[in-house]
């Protein structure tokens, strides 16, 4: 049986990665035992009778271990220490050897036993996880974020010196879970919520939060939270600056939107290779703010002949460097909208992504002040030939070379007084038209307190309020020389009410003197007279002069569609 247990003891040692020898009293290798040293560091039998085997062993060690080896004899207790043992192969390979003495039955050591086991791999590896540490702990201390890790159940288990150093705590703190102490109230439910949903889902968190810092300022930060096998690595980054400069850039981009509507414009791009169009800011193309859209949907608000020239344009501004400058009409709008388009080209060392960059202006106020002034320019120009026509009647009528002349000429000037104050409220009413009312008023002047005026509002085209004011200057001319106002006792009522005549709608003016000297018909027709006939049958409607003991009465109902300014001078006037 004893020669059976040594076949498997022998067995044991050749199969085993281990290097076992079994040492004598002496702690000298026996020598059945010496084959697995040899096929390991590849020493010849001689080299090891002879006592050669420290020889193996890394000079660096062979002094540490000698002194192990030769105090084998004084130990009775396990021993197990670590050294570099050279391989057949000439490596040196990192080793374990544990030395357990063998006892007889009375107790006394009679032997030992030498395990040595290659744990180069093992070793590597320690080493290889102290020096990440040591990286790791490196960089935590060189970055300026906070770097903190977490078990699989959320519980703080590692110092952070990150957090310490950004916070001022004690570590007491940190490790006890007070580390939400540190967070701002407003924020803090926020945080914890997301971070006990990323424990339990085992997700990526990313929340941002309020620090207070170890100067006390409270630092906006953002926290990404990572799960990996053990547990989590979460790294905190300040990012208060940045959040800063996003608000300066949001208020100034929102001054500029601000500035684009209150100006009437609007920035835009136009992306070369695709057509790509974005119009950022203002109001003058809401269809187009703010989104990304073809050049297409801009040419389809403008005419033919615009899209021609735009197109042009910007080939001249892609190829020639030329700037656009171009004005165009809006299609589709309920009021007239004219824009101006302002733009450069910015090359780029990418042909396919260079780009002109732009504004749009409204200029539609311009455009309907130019049309304002060529039509007041044309209106003057048709206005002051029949103004001289209205001048020369007046001075043929007025002027007949019988009578008196310094009569003749007083009437005359008042005539063309009259004329002007007509021309003066035209002036005012940018040419429109003036009401009724104030055409009678302005001729009663300092008689009209003995006078009664009720005149529907209606307002006069130019030419109705020139011939009204003729008239009317007449009548007060008359009545203020030889009828009611030539007594203190005698009023003048004038109303004007309107009325269907023949389903057409008109205005019906009454003239009617009271109180006044008795009145009898002129035999001579004069400038008034000849006025009052024309004003009252000019229309085609009934119309009466009546020269009644009691005072002088006029009827005559005008046509609104006669003396009202024209569809085309109200949607003129509409726009302005």
């Amino acid at each position: 049986m004893l020669n059976e247990s040594e076949a498997k003891y022998r067995a044991l040692v050749e199969a085993s990665s281990q290097i076992i020898c079994t040492l004598d009293r002496d702690a000298k290798v026996t020598d059945d035992s010496w084959h697995s040293w040899r096929n390991f560091t590849g020493q010849t039998e001689l080299d090891w009778r002879s006592g050669d085997s420290i020889e193996c062993v890394h000079p660096e060690d062979q002094d540490r271990i000698g002194v192990l080896w030769n105090s084998i004899p004084s130990n009775d207790v396990p021993t197990e220490y670590e050294y570099r043992l050279r391989h057949m192969s000439g490596d040196w390979r990192w080793v374990s050897e544990r030395i357990v003495p063998l006892r007889a039955q009375n107790g006394q050591v009679d032997g030992w036993i030498r395990m040595t086991e290659d744990i180069t791999r093992a070793k590597q590896t320690r080493l290889d996880i102290t020096e990440s540490e040591s990286r790791y702990r490196a960089l935590v201390q060189a970055t300026s974020q906070i770097v903190w890790r977490a078990d699989s159940t959320g519980k703080i288990r590692r110092d952070s010196p990150t957090w310490r150093a950004f916070t001022g705590r004690p570590i007491e703190e940190y490790m006890d879970d007070r580390w939400n102490e540190s967070i701002h109230p407003d924020d803090l439910s926020e945080a914890v919520r997301s971070w006990d949903q990323a424990v339990e889902t085992r997700a990526w968190r990313l929340v941002e939060y309020r620090l207070r810092r170890s100067d006390g300022q409270w630092r906006w930060m953002m926290e990404r939270s990572v799960p990996y096998e053990a547990g989590w690595v979460s790294m905190a980054v300040d990012v208060t600056d940045a959040k800063a400069a996003e608000k300066r850039l949001a208020d100034r981009e929102r001054h500029l939107s601000l500035a684009l509507k209150a100006s009437h414009m609007a920035a835009w791009h136009l992306e070369l290779s695709s057509g790509t169009l974005v119009v950022e800011g203002g109001d003058l193309l809401p269809e187009l703010a703010n989104s990304e859209s073809h050049l297409e949907a801009l040419f389809a608000a403008m005419t033919p002949s615009a899209v021609f020239q735009l197109t042009r344009l910007i080939h001249a501004s892609r190829h020639q460097m030329a700037p656009i400058d171009f004005e165009f009409e809006l299609l589709g709008r309920n009021q007239p909208m004219w824009l101006s388009m302002h733009g450069r080209h910015v090359p780029s060392t990418q042909s396919d992504s260079s780009r002109v960059f732009g504004v749009i202006c409204d200029i539609t106020g311009r455009k309907l002040i130019d049309e304002r002034r060529n039509l007041l320019v044309g209106e003057i120009a048709h206005r002051g030939k029949n103004l001289l026509a209205v001048v020369q009647a007046i001075a043929s009528i007025t002027i007949t070379g019988e009578g008196d002349p310094l009569e003749a000429s007083g009437k005359f000037q008042e005539r063309l007084a009259t004329l002007g104050r007509s021309h003066s409220l035209l002036t005012e009413k940018d040419w429109y038209g003036v009401p009724l009312d104030e055409i009678v008023k302005l001729e009663f002047g300092k008689f009209a307190d003995r006078a009664s005026i009720d005149i529907v509002a209606v307002t006069l085209n130019p030419s109705a309020a020139q011939n009204c004011a003729l008239v009317f200057h007449e009548l007060i001319t008359n009545t203020v020389k030889y009828g009611a106002l030539s007594l203190k006792s005698g009023r003048v009522t004038v109303r004007g009410y309107r009325v269907k005549l023949n389903d057409e709608d008109c205005i019906q003016i009454e003239w009617i003197e009271e109180g006044g000297p008795a009145v009898t018909q002129p035999k001579r027709q004069g400038f008034g007279s000849i006025l009052l006939h024309r004003l009252v049958s000019g229309f085609g409607t009934e119309g009466r002069l009546d020269y009644l003991p009691g005072g002088f009465r006029m009827e005559v109902a005008m046509p609104l569609a006669m003396i009202q300014p024209t569809e085309a001078a109200v949607t003129r006037r509409t726009a302005y």
